[in-house]
């Protein structure tokens, strides 16, 4: 599993945003050396799905919109057409391809700035940093 986000494109995730990065990579680079094997490796990125998974992690999803959440009966269904297709990444929702798509075009500094959104640890201090007005020199190359 791997974030819907751009695969890894929110960087202010830390620890997580670099292990998700990790997985969507090693599947790629599985899914070509099992190419022509019969078998196949596809990561599957769903975006925000109604589990226990955010309550269990005692995570504070109050500030996120309804319209944003996955409903899992429509994760796996589309997750497994993608599955049987042989697919390398699956996105099952088209708001959340939609959103990689302009993560992936934006700039680094811009993604950086979006932080982690609106997800926080339930017992986290509210302390935020604030984000640096100086344009990352990176960005300015691939112009």
């Amino acid at each position: 599993m791997a974030p819907a986000a751009g695969g890894g494109a929110l960087t202010a995730g830390g620890t997580y945003s670099a292990a998700k990065a990790w997985v969507r990579t090693f599947t790629e680079g599985l899914a070509a050396e099992l190419r022509g094997t019969g078998v196949t490796a596809t990561v599957i990125a769903p975006g925000l799905t109604r589990t226990e998974f955010h309550e269990r992690g005692g995570i504070d999803i109050s500030t996120l919109p309804d319209f944003a959440w996955l409903e899992p009966r429509q994760v796996v269904s589309e997750s497994l057409a993608d599955v049987r297709r042989g697919a390398v990444f699956s996105t099952p929702s088209r708001r959340y391809k939609a959103a990689a798509a302009i993560l992936r075009a934006a700039p680094r500094s811009a993604i950086r700035a979006m932080g982690s959104g609106g997800m926080r640890r339930k017992n986290d201090d509210d302390v935020s940093a604030a984000a640096s007005p100086v344009a990352d020199p990176a960005d300015t190359l691939a112009m």
